[in-house]
């Protein structure tokens, strides 16, 4: 596995996180995006946008994959294989969201490197979406987006851009033909209304933060099923609403560090393995000394230093290297319905820290 992995570019030592005479001690990682692509709800493109999304993934479900990870055919199953060979050690750990933040950007490379995609990044409204009585009412959810719930035995999707595709890598990482299938059920999102959310970004740490967002209300959303089983895997990569989702989830711990970026553009934590049990019940691999080995942490605590691994698709980095959304790995910006300008916090506090330039 090892040959696989390439060393992390531009590692950031940034041990230490507090201030000292209101001074950040610690170095960040300086403003670096030429173009910065814009992330926004899904009901916030225009209709000419949405379909430019919609045609630049189905594009990347067609387009030949540039390598042979997993019996990869397409571009679209080399970034499931990404995802489903890494899930029992980037899921109920520290790296979650630094790694999925990371995922989310690879995912907008390939949109733009192979499709040709250069419009918004869009992510569902989750905490407006929970107030619906019925998901099937959500904007995302509609004939002209990602279509609707599904039906029949296996709850494939019978409207809108996706209900005649076909995939094959399974979730074992073996391949065999299956549809994308989706049982919306507003319950799911019980726990995205906006007092749950509140309760994850009052919290002051980011141990308690990461584990508020991973374990309690956002990672819950519909269902999406390919065999009896999957429930086992809540966060299935090749159904499209998974990039919305996760896009989702990094808005909110964005606007978790914006309330305090002196300290949280610098703070990270958590376990960095899971149980051996959680591995079983995701009918996943655990991780080996041939990954942990490489991981770049000193024991089982997640540090800026831990290696977020791309299999190649894209170069690896580390956790220091996305903690700033306009890091050159990420250079995304979001736009929240609230209107508030989290982009402006950042940048006072990047010109307050290096000055004006």
């Amino acid at each position: 596995m090892a040959s696989l992995l390439r060393p992390a570019a531009a590692i950031l030592f940034l041990a230490g996180c507090a201030l000292a005479s209101s001074e950040l001690v610690t170095p960040v990682k300086r403003d670096g995006c030429s173009t910065t692509r814009q992330a926004m709800p899904w009901s916030s493109l225009t209709s000419d946008e949405q379909q430019s999304y919609i045609d630049a993934t189905l594009c990347l479900m067609s387009t030949p994959a540039s390598s042979d990870i997993g019996n990869a055919s397409t571009r679209w199953d080399e970034l499931q294989y990404n995802h489903i060979y890494q899930t029992g050690w980037i899921h109920d750990v520290g790296q979650f969201l630094p790694w999925h933040r990371y995922f989310i950007a690879v995912h907008a490379n390939m949109l733009r490197d192979a499709c040709d995609y250069n419009g918004p990044l869009p992510y569902w409204d989750e905490i407006s979406d929970s107030s619906l009585d019925d998901l099937a009412d959500a904007d995302v959810f509609q004939d002209d987006a990602l279509g609707g719930t599904g039906s029949g035995d296996d709850s494939c999707i019978t409207t809108g851009p996706f209900a005649n595709i076909t995939l094959t890598m399974q979730s074992d990482g073996n391949t065999g033909s299956y549809c994308i299938s989706r049982d919306l059920q507003v319950s799911s999102l019980s726990g995205s209304t906006q007092a749950s959310v509140d309760s994850c970004e009052d919290l002051d740490t980011y141990d308690d933060a990461w584990d508020c967002y991973y374990s309690t209300p956002p990672r819950r959303r519909p269902r999406c099923r390919r065999r009896p089983h999957a429930e086992r895997f809540p966060e299935p990569p090749e159904t499209p609403i998974f990039f919305l989702h996760h896009t989702f989830l990094d808005a909110l711990w964005w606007k978790w560090q914006s309330a305090n970026l002196s300290s949280r553009l610098t703070e990270m934590g958590g376990q960095n393995q899971v149980d051996e049990s959680e591995c079983e019940f995701t009918s996943s691999q655990c991780p080996g000394d041939d990954i942990l080995n490489y991981d770049g942490d000193p024991g089982n605590t997640t540090t800026l230093n831990h290696t977020l691994w791309m299999y190649d698709l894209y170069p690896n980095r580390t956790v220091a290297d996305v903690m700033n959304i306009n890091s050159t790995d990420v250079c995304i910006e979001y736009t929240y319905p609230d209107g508030e300008d989290y982009k402006l916090k950042e940048r006072s506090f990047m010109e307050k820290l290096f000055g004006k330039h």
